[in-house]
């Protein structure tokens, strides 16, 4: 079995490639031991159309792999249907999920993985607001703005009871990153608590500035998963390494044992996807071909570190549960939205604004 890999560069993951296919290894060699396969690894620059075409292409029609999975987005996937369908070869889609994953990426031949930040981001916007009440602010770049996330939070804080919310965008500029007039902004506005879309040195520069500000004491603070606070702002994910169950324990052990270093979000979704081609191994009696792979890979579900594994996108499913975490551990389960929730409706034709997986830059 040949398998063919798509990864992009990303400066906040810098060790990607070695992560996620550190984790398929792990799940393959744990699940199905006796299975025969080599790899094809492409690097596709930061996931942009061409890139990822021209890879593609090489993967199905001249190197004529088995299957294809890499980290890719959603808009450059949903570009990339007709020359998969026309391959008749399965492709596993693995990103963060900054992009609601809606009708349009829907193939027999296309498979799915994500850690579904839309739907975190709906549910920390909804317990924030029951929470913390009155007008939210939003404090974000550009970057952040160009992916579905202040959407989905909108929705949530809109099922929360909120009426309306400030956005507050840092404006780009040449010289070093400045986050200040962010702060500037809450200070003058006094919301009952601010939502953090902001990563990287961006995100470390405004919680300095947030905890030398007059705002601290009276206003709250929360963020998404890759903000790296150890303050104990407020987050919501389907997964991090502490979450207390035995097949993610089992996981988080056996991949630190195996590599020396704790598995990150990447190693999860290639573990994942490993666990699901060990399981369609499997049910296939050993014996890959393309439609064979093809035919199964959205059948089974094994169960994994965040509960059963569905890959498929006839339809696409995101069943796992929403945490709220502070200090990287979990708090409780939050309501979390399906992919047909009403305020969806606008982003299910497309995805909109960057075409790169999140923080692959």
């Amino acid at each position: 079995m040949r398998i063919g890999f798509l990864f992009p560069y990303s400066g906040i993951f810098p060790d990607l490639k070695n992560d996620f296919s550190q984790g398929f290894e792990l799940a393959l060699a744990q699940n199905a031991p006796q299975a025969k396969w080599s790899c094809l690894g492409e690097f596709i620059q930061n996931g942009d159309e061409k890139s990822v075409e021209g890879a593609l292409k090489k993967l199905l029609h001249y190197e004529r792999v088995d299957m294809v999975m890499g980290i890719v987005g959603n808009t450059v996937t949903a570009a990339c249907i007709p020359m998969i369908e026309s391959a008749q070869t399965p492709v596993i889609i693995n990103n963060l999920g900054a992009h609601l994953p809606g009708r349009y990426l829907r193939s027999p031949y296309l498979f799915y993985n994500s850690l579904h930040l839309w739907k975190s981001e709906w549910a920390i916007g909804k317990w924030a607001q029951e929470t913390y009440g009155g007008v939210p602010a939003v404090s974000l770049s550009l970057y952040e703005a160009g992916y579905h996330l202040l959407e989905c939070f909108k929705n949530g804080i809109g099922a929360g009871g909120a009426e309306n919310m400030t956005i507050n965008v840092m404006r780009p500029s040449k010289e070093p990153v400045d986050t200040k007039p962010l702060i500037e902004y809450l200070e003058a506005q006094r919301p009952s608590y601010t939502h953090l879309l902001l990563s990287g040195n961006e995100a470390e520069q405004f919680v300095d500035y947030f905890d030398a500000s007059s705002v601290r004491e009276s206003v709250a603070l929360t963020t998404h998963p890759f903000f790296g606070d150890s303050r104990g702002a407020a987050f919501a994910t389907t997964w991090l390494p502490s979450l207390d169950n035995e097949k993610n324990q089992a996981f988080i052990k056996t991949y630190t044992d195996a590599y020396d270093t704790p598995p990150n979000v990447y190693a999860l979704l290639g573990f994942e996807d490993g666990l699901a081609l060990a399981a369609t191994l499997e049910a296939i009696d050993g014996k890959p071909t393309r439609s064979r792979l093809a035919g199964f890979l959205g059948t089974v579900h094994p169960a994994g570190p965040r509960g059963a594994i569905k890959l498929s996108t006839q339809p696409l499913q995101a069943g796992q549960p929403v945490y709220l975490c502070r200090h990287d551990a979990v708090l409780e389960t939050l309501v979390s939205p399906t992919l047909e929730e009403p305020g969806f409706e606008h982003l299910q034709g497309g995805a909109t604004g960057w075409v790169n997986p999140y923080l692959c830059v």
